[in-house]
Formats: structure tokens, C-alpha cells, sequence
């Protein structure tokens, strides 16, 4: 009985450091993905006569749980509820947007940009957002950045 105990618990012992161990790289990549593709208008590199865009900081995840203009920018463990999340996925390198309209140079795109992108205005409209919030405006993520930062979030942001 005692060596399935202590069985069990060196088990339990891998499987706890296994866990940590892929939640520090999921981390790692997140962050990565917001320092180099975010951070520059929300938080980085910012002149000081220039406020954070949309008053959102993501330097860090306290700043990120404060969030900005629009309210926290996160709820961990719930990236459909997220708007850092919401915005990034809303296009991606393969979305229809940016393939239709790859020299994109206005932000937010013009409506008749959008029209032909119902599902992306009406996820927005849910959310009393108006027009789809496309981040980061001039250079979408691509899938894997995108599903890094949902995986993060689901995990309760590391």
C-alpha cells in the first residue's frame, strides 16, 4: 500500500512539473508574440507627447487585467470573452480582409471593406464594439501567433 502511494505520488510529482514546464514555454511564446507585435503602440517604444493607444498598457499582465479605453483587455481562461484575444483573431494573414485588401493602409478599414465580412462585424456588434477592431492594424498575426495568444488565455495567462 505504501509503495502505491508513493507511487501515485511521484506521478502526480512528474505530471505537476510536465504542466509547469508547457505552461513557462506557452507563456514565453505569448509573451513574445505581444512584445514584438503589440507592445510598440500599446506600451513600448511610445514618444512621450503620445499616450498608450487606447489607453491599454500590455507590458505586463496586471496591465493587461487593468486593460484600457474598453475595459480589462482580458479574462484568463476565457479568450472568447478577451478582447486582446477578439481582436487579433478577428483577421490573420489568411483571412479574407487582408488577402482581398493586402495594401490596407486606413484604420479602421472603410465599410466597404467590411461588408463583404459580415461574420467579423457581427462578432464585433456583439460586443457594442461597431466596426471590427483589426489587431495589429497594418500587419495581421498569423494562425499560430493568433492561436498561441487563445492558448494562453485558456490556460489563465502564465
Amino acid at each position: 500500500m505504501i509503495i502505491r502511494i508513493l507511487i501515485l505520488g511521484l506521478l502526480v510529482s512528474g505530471l505537476n512539473a510536465s504542466v509547469r514546464s508547457a505552461n513557462k514555454k506557452l507563456s514565453a511564446a505569448a509573451w513574445d508574440v505581444i512584445n514584438t507585435r503589440c507592445v510598440r503602440c500599446h506600451g513600448g517604444d511610445i514618444t512621450p507627447d503620445v499616450s498608450l493607444v487606447g489607453g491599454l498598457d500590455l507590458r505586463t499582465r496586471s496591465s493587461i487585467l487593468a486593460g484600457g479605453n474598453r475595459g480589462p483587455a482580458m479574462t484568463p481562461r476565457v479568450p472568447n470573452t478577451s478582447l486582446i484575444y477578439l481582436f487579433v483573431s478577428l483577421w490573420t494573414k489568411n483571412t479574407p480582409l487582408f488577402s482581398s485588401y493586402p495594401g490596407l493602409i486606413s484604420f479602421p478599414p472603410s465599410v466597404a471593406q467590411v461588408t463583404d465580412l459580415n461574420n467579423l462585424d457581427a462578432r464585433t456588434q456583439s460586443l457594442g464594439l461597431g466596426l471590427p477592431v483589426l489587431m495589429p492594424p497594418f500587419n495581421p498575426l498569423d494562425v499560430t501567433e493568433v492561436n498561441t495568444i487563445r492558448l494562453w488565455i485558456s490556460a489563465g495567462a502564465p
